[in-house]
């Protein structure tokens, strides 16, 4: 079985979970309290979410793959 999507990472859904978490703050923050903040944030997700979301992966590369181009609801 071959991916047929580049954007199929499955770290790409977790850093843009961070990604929103951080803009959320609207904060103007500095380096140092930009990686404070994205600690804390990364701490506070439960491993049980990764976790389920990792679990995850073989479904959305199996919808990939039966996808003859085009679009997958992932």
């Amino acid at each position: 079985m071959a991916c047929k999507s580049l954007d199929l990472n499955p770290i790409d859904y977790l850093l843009g979970l961070l990604k929103c978490k951080v803009c959320a703050q609207q904060l103007q923050l500095n380096l140092r309290e930009l990686a404070h903040v994205f600690h804390q944030i990364c701490a506070a997700i439960p491993q049980q979410y990764i976790h389920r979301h990792i679990l995850s992966m073989s479904t959305r590369y199996l919808a990939v793959d039966a996808t003859p181009g085009g679009c997958t609801k992932y």
